[in-house]
C-alpha cells in the first residue's frame, strides 16, 4: 500500500513537462518527450584540466634528430580514429545498468530523469520510447539537496514524496526506511541522481563513492554538465547528449508540442504546420 502511494505521488510530480523547474500547465510529459541521442564518451575525452607545459619544460625536452627520407618513407601511415556513433539514450540504457548522462545546460538531462521516473512509476505507459520491461521503483534526487550521506538523502526524499504520514515526519521517514530496505533487497531501485556538477567537490566525491557501493544493488543514472564533471570509474559508462543539429532532428519534439495544444491534429497535419 505504501509503495503504491509513493508511485502515485511520483506520477503526480513527474507527469507534466517542467520548464525552469516549474510545471507547464496542461502539457503531459509523455506527449512531448523525445528520447535524445548521445555519444559514448571515453574518460580521455573529459580531461579538460590537464597541467600545462611551461616554457622552461619545453626547452628541456630533447629535440628529435632529423629523419632521413628513407625513415620517413618506411614509416607506417597513421590510422585514422573513427569518431563514436551517437545512439539513442534508450539503447544506452538497455546496454548499461550504470550510466552517466552528460550535456550542457538545457540539453534535456533533467527532463530525461523526469521521464524515466514517470515511465517506471506508471503501469501501461507505452514502451516504445524506452523498451525496458524490468520492474523498478524510481527515486529522483536533485543532488543540490544532498545532505551528509546519500542514504539519509534517499530516506528523506522517499518520505517527502510519499507523504506517508503528514502529521509526523519521523513516522514518514521510518516507513521510507523500511520501503528502501525492501526495494534494495529485491533489486528494484532505480536511482536518478541529477546535477552532479551542482555540488561541492567534497560532496561530489562522497556521492560517487556511495553510488559505487550501491551499484551492485540497483540501477543508477547520473546527470552532469560537462564543466565540473569528474570521471566516474567502471561500472559506470558516460554518454554525452547530442544536441539537435537541425530542424529535422527537432521535428518530433515540435510535433509533440503542437499535438498537446491541438489534440485533434494528426501526425501528418502537425508535420506540415
Amino acid at each position: 500500500e505504501y509503495e503504491q502511494t509513493y508511485l502515485a505521488q511520483v506520477r503526480a510530480s513527474c507527469g507534466r513537462i517542467m520548464s525552469e523547474r516549474r510545471e507547464v500547465e496542461g502539457v503531459p510529459l509523455e506527449n512531448v518527450f523525445v528520447m535524445l541521442e548521445a555519444t559514448p564518451t571515453a574518460s580521455r575525452d573529459l580531461q579538460t584540466d590537464l597541467p600545462r607545459t611551461s616554457q622552461k619544460d619545453k626547452e628541456s625536452i630533447p629535440k628529435k634528430s632529423p629523419r632521413t627520407d628513407r625513415e620517413s618513407s618506411d614509416e607506417k601511415p597513421r590510422r585514422e580514429i573513427t569518431p563514436p556513433v551517437p545512439i539513442s539514450l534508450s539503447r544506452a540504457l538497455q546496454k548499461h545498468q550504470q550510466l552517466v548522462v552528460l550535456g550542457e545546460a538545457g540539453a534535456g538531462k533533467s527532463t530525461l530523469l523526469q521521464f524515466l521516473a514517470l515511465y517506471f512509476a506508471t503501469d501501461g505507459l507505452p514502451k516504445t520510447k524506452l523498451a525496458l520491461t524490468e520492474v523498478r521503483v524510481p527515486i529522483r534526487i536533485e543532488l543540490r539537496n544532498y545532505e551528509t550521506a546519500l542514504g539519509d538523502t534517499l530516506v528523506k526524499e522517499v518520505a517527502r514524496t510519499g507523504l506517508f504520514d503528514p502529521l509526523s515526519s519521523q513516522t514518514s521517514q521510518y516507513i521510507a526506511f523500511l520501503l528502501l530496505k525492501e526495494w534494495f533487497a529485491k533489486d528494484k531501485v532505480l536511482l536518478l541522481l541529477d546535477g552532479l556538477d551542482e555540488i561541492l567537490e567534497v560532496q561530489r566525491q562522497a556521492v560517487i563513492s556511495e553510488a559505487m557501493k550501491l551499484a551492485k544493488q540497483c540501477r543508477i543514472v547520473f546527470t552532469s554538465r560537462l564543466a565540473g564533471y569528474r570521471v566516474i570509474a567502471e561500472p559506470f559508462t558516460a554518454y554525452t547528449i547530442k544536441p539537435f543539429s537541425g530542424s529535422e532532428d527537432a521535428l518530433p519534439y515540435a510535433i509533440g508540442w503542437l499535438k498537446s495544444f491541438s489534440p485533434e491534429l494528426k501526425d501528418d497535419e502537425a508535420q506540415t504546420k
